[in-house]
């Protein structure tokens, strides 16, 4: 396996047959089945769809060493590699980084919302700025934020709200490629995929992270 980072996305109607074969669920280990008959519907297809991806695209001895964290961070036990999933509205993608070790990727449906969860979610600086946007754009710069303390969030296994006070913009409006937060330094990489936003956040260099799609 390449060094190189790499993200993976799918969608909906390529997973959809494969989940319906119940030979497939079994090659998950028991706590991955567990886990996903809990899930049902378009909400099972996708998470069944990251796991799917993540088991094509490492070896089945680090597939059978994954487990979670305390607060539900997935983690390879077989620490050779960092891997975060993310999935939302008809694509679910994963994350694959051979040489760091905290890993975040979150991909977002961009559809609408309301300013009242912009204000929860931003820095004072932050929706200042987006006050002074186009609608358009408001909804890119939007979408950029919470993608991006998402996957710092699950970068850190904490979950977005305890990094909701990290700030992702510079003084001149310009979104960082990398960011501190409490000490620990961190790579971003913002990507739009047809009508949603991603961001993968890594605490090593992903300047030559690749972005494919699968092809089941």
């Amino acid at each position: 396996m390449s060094d190189n980072p790499k993200i993976i996305y799918g969608t909906l109607d390529e997973i959809e047959p494969i989940v319906s074969s119940q030979e497939a669920c079994n090659e998950f280990p028991e706590h991955i089945q567990q886990y996903l008959r809990n899930k049902s519907g378009s909400d099972l297809l996708r998470s069944f769809g990251a796991y799917w991806l993540l088991k094509k695209h490492i070896s089945s001895e680090q597939f059978q060493s994954l487990s979670f964290t305390a607060s539900g961070k997935p983690i390879l036990q077989k620490k050779s590699m960092a891997i975060s999933l993310s999935h939302s509205g008809h694509f679910f993608a994963c994350a694959i980084f051979p040489r760091c070790h905290l890993l975040g990727i979150d991909i977002q449906e961009k559809r609408p919302y309301s300013d009242r969860v912009a204000i929860r979610l931003m820095t004072e600086w932050e929706f200042a700025v987006y006050e002074t946007l186009p609608d358009k754009e408001k909804i890119d710069f939007f979408y950029q934020i919470w993608c991006g303390k998402e996957a710092l969030g699950k970068a850190l296994g904490t979950g977005l709200l305890a990094v909701k006070d990290s700030c992702f913009i510079s003084q001149g409006r310009h979104f960082f490629s990398d960011i501190t937060w409490q000490g620990k330094s961190f790579y971003l990489l913002f990507q739009t995929i047809e009508d949603y936003q991603a961001c993968i956040c890594a605490d090593h260099s992903i300047k030559n992270c690749t972005i494919q799609k699968w092809k089941s």
